[in-house]
């Protein structure tokens, strides 16, 4: 119906329905022509990308199930996945090519970016779901999340679940226009890169590296019109509104969706502050129930001291609050969360005694067969209908959107050569922010270089599980029953060993080590150590940003950090940024890219 519409922006360059549709269906038909039919596995790797869209829906056309791996994701870690999911083929960018090359003998590695890709002669028409045989049954896509054991769990998830998802979301929020700021490989971003194209709208991905500044333009272009949605953590909901309300106080878009987290009061706060007719949703729902399974909708007259709750099941959907006892909970009283419904994962890819465990049948389910997932999840019903979220009863734990197993750290720990026993936790640094600290000890006679054991880590782990810090015990201490005692673990002193070798040679060098310190609560930073080496993040990238805006007086795109990652290269950045300030003409058109 809308052909010659826009689908799909990526910076300059755009697609309409009928390109979009074209390219999906001729990578669709080459993947059938390589045996990809119902259930069968296709790896994507890609960035945020026209091309990632195409990939999707050729896999999706072509009967397949989808299984995205974050190019952020190390080699190591990118090949044990490709190996576990058993994938038919890989579609990624030519200068991805090189992170599968290790896993050769494997699946073909497909170029989407080439000018003249392989699949560019293969028909344009629509493949016939029918000859592929398709049931609502069949998977949609594969997505791993952490494991307890130390390996990593491909959830299943079935047609039925996503388009029931998304039949509910497109009922419930206005979505003509989204913005992807996330990976593909966490399934929060389903929102927003599905509901557009499902009602003739709009989705605009934003380049790697630049999702809060591209956020902050956005909501800065709309002006709270009804259609705009943006999807997003809690973590970056909190840090997009400290932004705003420090230097624009005007509308923005019309409906915030955030999950992956606990929504803290303050961030609710923050938003009602700046724009208190603002539609701000919360929604919860585990990797194994597809994106959403409970939302709720934060009335303008919330008790913003009090917990946000986590609200009610979407259409088709059942959630029950068991006791130990595996009977349901009063009114109040804190159970275990189980969800039921069409949107319940078929399971664990190749582990059926764990799919067992955390699929049990569901009992209390009026058609026969039902089963129920067990999240983990601690909760209790409140007296309006809703439900409060109380976190988990196990290890696993939620650190800015990503749910990470604790087991998986420590099992990686444990595989060094030099290490005898390890274990991870999250602390809060002094400004109520969850970091990962490791602790180990050393095999006997041993010294561990923790640089190195934490470039080991980086090598097999994704980025937001590489602990913060890692400090070495003689031993683990125990309370009087011999467990551990996670309570007399002490707290790290953050301290960079390297940089009594790396002194600042400038004032200037000398104040920016003084907030790659501050922002890390390190003591001290050395000039030419890297801030995602030494505990820094995306989150924390900003946070620099921010206090370089203050202290320093000069704008920088978040993206900066991650080009000039030291002290001394961001130094020269900021250099070049001044002198350019200085010899740009003072006049009212200059250029936003010449201005403060």
């Amino acid at each position: 119906r809308t052909a010659d519409a826009v689908a799909d922006i990526y910076e300059t360059s755009q697609l309409t329905y009928s390109e979009v549709n074209a390219r999906s269906n001729r990578l669709a038909h080459y993947l059938r022509s390589l045996g990809v039919g119902h259930d069968r596995p296709v790896a994507i790797c890609a960035e945020r990308s026209l091309e990632m869209i195409v990939a999707v829906l050729a896999v999706l056309k072509a009967g397949g199930a989808y299984v995205p791996l974050d190019p952020a994701y190390p080699a190591k870690r990118l090949q044990l996945l490709l190996a576990d999911s058993a994938a038919f083929a890989v579609l990624t960018h030519t200068h991805l090519a090189h992170l599968f090359a290790a896993a050769r003998p494997g699946p073909p590695v497909i170029d989407l970016s080439g000018a003249s890709p392989v699949w560019q002669q293969w028909p344009a028409h629509n493949p016939d779901p029918i000859d592929l045989g398709l049931t609502p049954r069949n998977l949609a896509y594969i997505i791993y999340t952490s494991g307890s054991t130390g390996h990593p769990k491909g959830v299943l998830i079935e047609h039925r679940g996503l388009v029931n998802y998304l039949e509910w979301a497109l009922r419930n929020y206005e979505a003509r226009r989204t913005v992807v700021s996330s990976s593909l490989s966490f399934d929060a971003t389903i929102t927003s890169l599905y509901l557009p194209l499902l009602c003739g709208g709009v989705t605009k991905l934003l380049p790697e590296g630049e999702e809060i500044d591209g956020l902050f333009a956005h909501v800065r272009q709309v002006s709270g019109d009804s259609g705009d949605l943006v999807k997003l953590t809690p973590s970056h909901l909190n840090l997009l509104g400290e932004r705003i309300s420090s230097q624009v106080q005007h509308k923005t878009i019309s409906l915030f969706v955030v999950g992956g987290e606990a929504l803290a009061p303050s961030t609710l706060r923050l938003w009602r502050q700046i724009q208190p007719d603002l539609r701000l949703v919360n929604e919860y729902g585990p990797t194994e129930t597809v994106v959403g399974c409970a939302t709720y909708d934060a009335p303008k007259t919330i008790d913003i001291t009090q917990p946000t709750p986590i609200g009610r099941p979407i259409a088709n959907t059942r959630i029950y609050i068991l006791d130990d006892e595996a009977a349901p909970t009063p009114v109040g009283v804190v159970g275990e969360l189980y969800i039921s419904g069409v949107g319940v994962a078929r399971g664990y890819l190749g582990r059926p005694e764990l799919t067992a465990e955390k699929f049990p049948a569901d009992p209390f389910a009026p058609e026969p067969g039902a089963r129920m997932y067990s999240t983990g999840d601690r909760g209790r019903w409140l007296p309006d209908g809703n439900i409060e979220f109380l976190g988990r009863h196990d290890s696993q734990v939620k650190l800015r959107g990503f749910r990470i197993e604790l087991g998986e750290i420590e099992a990686t720990l444990l595989a060094h050569a030099y290490v005898a026993d390890a274990v991870v936790i999250t602390r809060e640094s002094c400004d109520g922010e969850k970091q990962l600290v490791g602790y180990i000890v050393a095999k006997k006679g041993q010294r561990v270089d923790h640089a190195a054991l934490r470039r080991y880590v980086a090598e097999q782990l994704p980025p937001h599980m590489v602990p913060a810090a890692i400090i070495t015990l003689d031993e683990l201490p125990l309370n009087t029953a011999g467990k551990l005692d996670r309570n007399a673990l002490p707290a790290p002193g953050f301290t960079s060993p390297a940089t009594a070798s790396q002194p600042a040679c400038t004032p200037e060098e000398e104040i920016l080590a003084g907030l790659f310190a501050e922002v890390l609560h390190l003591d001290r930073v050395g000039i030419d150590e890297n801030f995602f080496d030494i505990g820094g993040h995306s989150l924390v990238a900003v946070a620099l940003i921010n206090r370089i805006r203050t202290v320093l007086g000069v704008d920088l795109p978040v993206r900066a950090v991650f080009e000039a990652p030291t002290v001394a290269r961001l130094a020269e950045q900021i250099s070049r940024v001044e002198l350019r300030e200085t010899v740009a003409p003072a006049v009212e058109n200059t250029p936003w890219f010449l201005q403060s």
